[in-house]
């Protein structure tokens, strides 16, 4: 295999199975159950420091994603020790868990700023990031990372990308509160709020409380059944029902499922959790997201059907607790303020043909159960989601997404961006190609170093 420092003209001779994305080192192993997945990570987490921070393996149903640090910041050359991959990478060998760099990217959110410290630390506020610069970034290293570039003067119009940011409803009051203090305005002032940097840069943010949610019709108040009495097919339980429910206080319900972060304190203690939840009863083929930090797992339950979209099933309600019930009989506490969801809307004039060409350029899934998202197939980047728009803003979006893939694969993304109805703006610079659908909504797609 390559090593992790190795340059772009190297990996496209000799890829092996890592890449380094601008999150860091990174690899995935098909593993085709939780199990195996499991097993995996618990490898990973004795073949890394113990006091690692910034390591992360996302365990899904069939792979795992392996992140590791890059030998530096951002701007140094990416070295990494490069023992400590190709033991990863054995470990998934004798697992049978081949590498799929077709998997593998990462996606940033970057914004156009006159004045970058203006509006920088109204989107820390409503984010609830880190700074690092000009950048943003998780402290979980679950959500996409925001980068701020310097740009022309805002000319107040309204732009078709904005950024929709879900926390849990406990929560959302003040992290609004706290956006506005640092510099932030109301666009609107309604369940979810639209708010906006100093310089029309939006925001819609917020969380559903289950006591301002109109009750649907023939919810109830809270639903205690169990995995026999769920359903072989999926069965709804309201925002309000999941949260009047017992058992699911560690759970919060987001735009994408009920999701809980249990603070585990060690890679180690996190992995004994996933290790358990994989092995549960009942999971089949349903799609939980496992995601393992030093300082926690986040664990996000997902019911997605051609007939089905959630909030919750009562499949989901069942996990839920028996999850909770495993991480309290491990010693670790659910803490609220470690979850939240980030989804990309763009407005377009002709959904139908702007979806086509995002799907190709990010190489994402269409939902099942509706025709306005697309999906991460691993669960790690953005969604991104799709408004009717009346009439034609043809003003150069401030906000974009900046996307990194293995340099093996980066030319054929463009290729297919294009073949779905897109084009080509131009280079920015080294293995960087601007790309546009036929709206103007742009994307940056870079191949990995």
């Amino acid at each position: 295999m390559s090593e992790p420092g190795a340059t772009t003209a190297e990996r496209r001779r000799d890829p092996g199975d890592w890449s380094l994305l601008s999150e860091g080192v990174c690899a995935h192993f098909r593993t085709g159950s939780f199990a195996v997945g499991a097993e995996l990570a618990k490898a990973v987490v004795t073949l890394v420091p113990a006091d690692a921070v910034r390591v992360a393996i996302d365990v899904r149903r069939r792979g795992v994603t392996v992140r590791l640090p890059a030998d530096g910041a951002g701007e140094g050359d990416g070295r990494l020790e490069a023992g400590t991959a190709a033991r990863i990478s054995a470990v998934a060998r004798r697992l049978h868990a081949p590498s799929d760099s077709s998997a593998l990217q990462s996606v940033e959110v970057a914004i156009d700023a006159s004045d970058v410290p203006a509006v920088l630390p109204m989107w820390q506020a409503a984010l609830g990031y880190e700074a690092n610069g000009d950048s943003l970034v998780d402290p979980r290293g679950r959500n996409a990372t925001f980068v701020f570039r310097p740009g022309h003067e805002p000319d107040g119009r309204r732009h078709r990308v904005h950024i929709d940011l879900a926390t849990p409803y406990d929560l959302a009051d003040a992290r609004r509160a706290a956006a506005l203090a640092a510099g932030g305005r109301v666009v609107t002032a309604a369940r979810p709020w639209v708010i906006a940097d100093a310089e029309g840069n939006e925001t819609c943010a917020g969380g559903a409380n289950p006591d301002l949610v109109p009750r649907a019709p023939g919810e109830r108040e809270g639903w205690d059944g169990d995995l026999a009495e769920a359903a072989d097919e999926p069965a709804e339980v309201g925002w309000r029902e999941f949260h009047e429910t017992a058992g699911v206080a560690d759970w919060r319900m987001l735009d994408m499922g009920a999701t809980a972060f249990f603070r585990a304190g060690s890679l180690a203690a996190g992995a004994r959790l996933v290790r358990e939840v994989s092995v549960l009863p009942g999971l089949g083929d349903r799609r939980p997201e496992l995601d393992l930090r030093p300082d926690g797992v986040t664990v996000r339950l997902i019911t997605l059907t051609p007939t089905f979209g959630g909030p919750a099933s009562r499949q989901d309600v069942v996990l839920a607790r028996e999850i909770s019930t495993i991480a309290r009989a491990l010693g670790l506490v659910a803490d609220p303020t470690g979850v939240q969801s980030l989804l990309v809307a763009i407005d377009a004039l002709d959904i139908p043909a702007v979806k086509g060409f995002w799907g190709a350029a990010l190489g994402y899934e269409p939902r099942p159960d509706t025709d306005q998202d697309l999906l991460d197939p691993l669960g790690h980047c953005p969604v991104v989601w799709f408004q009717q728009m009346d009439e034609p803003r043809g003003q150069r979006n401030r906000i974009r997404l900046e996307v990194t893939v293995p340099a093996q694969h980066a030319a054929a993304r463009v290729l297919g961006a294009v073949a779905a109805g897109g084009h080509v703006v131009g280079d920015e610079g080294p293995d960087r190609t601007l790309i546009a659908d036929v709206e103007g909504n742009e994307l940056c797609l870079a191949a990995a170093r």
